[in-house]
């Protein structure tokens, strides 16, 4: 490991942080220079991590007010690259003796030291020096942002299921569906025609009206395999309260004890949500003209009802990855490196660290029933391969008040 230095300099030395920042500007173009400050009125330690300069057991300290530590390097060390070592880690920060914790790596959001023209980049105007800052402001910032992380958020919908976004409130489960997944005893009511009301407790509580289906003239049953991904978009989860969240508003399945974990903590810094949707049939009716004793029993009711008007039959996969890094580096590998022909192949980022990743593989087992897996690399390569010949089970219902109008369940 190459020599780290641990500076602590006092509060009237730092008051001058100008003519540190300046002493860089005098460094030779042989190095390169990183450097932590502490400005806050908090105790900050960092570890870091996938750099040959820093063990990652070793804490750097950084004391409240006049907290400082620098490393330097040879530019010889990265072939003639303009690349400062740093950019290819993963570094924990603590923040009031374990109060906070934050993962940050390339594609975080690093408490630069500000200037002129505002956050510093990877690099400066000379390609040579890394500064970051932690002050009291910044931090707020960040612990802001952090808290922001936690709030669940209903929009991040998955097909089959299609919430409202415009109806969203932060941080509430409640929600307003187009589309529902058939969860618990829904699945054995569901039918084309039939009608539910407008209002339900959750999705496995959708209420049916007894006496009413709509026995429609003309359906059109449609055989076409279609497949839907969600690997180009970024879902991420921080808690387990998330997690549960997540997997009970979109599919009435409480996805922290499906994985294990219904009374425990969650060890990673974050996770990402993959999935996969395989449609092998759709049900729809296309009756463009509808009983008159049907819609005025609708218009009539004492509570808004709406009719089940498609039903599509297939099957999913659900990759869950977690690991101690930002949802970014997590995504960036899952996606570029493992979702593909041949993960051991030639990877762009292959400098960029990520830490070990646990997976999650929740799937449907042949009676429809949620069912998981946990491991390592190997659970995405099934999540690739994805299904050859999968069972057909309900996987969404679309609802309908036959008149064309924007048509939904609220879910309490």
């Amino acid at each position: 490991m190459k020599k780290i230095i641990y500076i602590f300099i006092s509060a009237a030395l730092l008051c001058g942080c100008e003519e540190f920042y300046g002493s860089f500007d005098d460094a030779s173009q042989e190095f390169v220079e990183i450097a932590a400050i502490n400005r806050s009125s908090m105790p900050v330690s960092l570890n870091v991590y996938g750099a040959d300069w820093a063990d990652p057991e070793e804490t750097i300290y950084l004391k409240p007010h006049n907290g400082l530590w620098k490393v330097e390097e040879s530019r010889e060390n990265y072939y003639g690259q303009e690349i400062l070592p740093i950019r290819y880690s993963v570094i924990r920060a603590d923040f009031n003796n374990g109060e906070r914790v934050i993962y940050f790596d390339h594609a975080s959001d690093l408490p630069y030291n500000p200037c002129a023209d505002g956050a510093k980049e990877i690099w400066d105007e000379r390609y040579q020096h890394r500064i970051i800052e932690f002050n009291d402001e910044n931090c707020e910032s960040l612990f802001k942002k952090q808290d922001s992380w936690h709030l669940f958020d209903i929009s991040m919908n998955f097909s089959p299921s299609d919430a409202v976004e415009d109806l969203v409130v932060p941080g509430s489960t409640e929600g307003y569906f187009t589309s529902l997944f058939p969860a618990g005893d829904v699945k054995e009511k569901l039918k084309l025609g039939a009608a539910v009301y407008a209002e339900a407790e959750s999705i496995d509580k959708v209420r049916f009206v007894d006496d009413l289906t709509y026995q429609a003239d003309t359906l059109d049953v449609s055989d076409e395999v279609k497949h839907r991904y969600h690997q180009l978009e970024i879902y991420p989860y921080y808690d387990l309260e998330q997690l549960r969240n997540l997997g009970l508003t979109n599919f009435g399945c409480d996805f922290a004890a499906l994985t294990g974990r219904a009374d425990g903590k969650f060890d990673s810094f974050c996770g990402i949500v993959q999935i996969e949707v395989h449609v092998g049939k759709t049900d729809k009716i296309c009756d463009r003209v509808h009983p008159e004793e049907l819609m005025t029993r609708l218009e009539n009711a004492s509570e808004p009802i709406c009719i089940i008007d498609e039903i599509e039959y297939g099957n999913f996969m659900i990759l869950l990855a977690e690991a101690n890094c930002s949802h970014n580096n997590i995504f960036t590998y899952v996606t570029q490196k493992l979702l593909r022909e041949d993960p051991s192949g030639y990877f762009y980022y292959e400098d960029y660290y990520t830490p070990e990743i646990t997976f999650h593989l929740i799937t449907l087992d042949e009676n429809g029933e949620f069912t998981c897996q946990t491991g390592g690399e190997e659970l995405a390569a099934i999540f690739y391969k994805g299904y050859e010949n999968p069972a057909l089970h309900p996987l969404s219902y679309h609802l309908s008040d036959l008149k064309d109008n924007y048509t939904y369940v609220h879910i309490k």
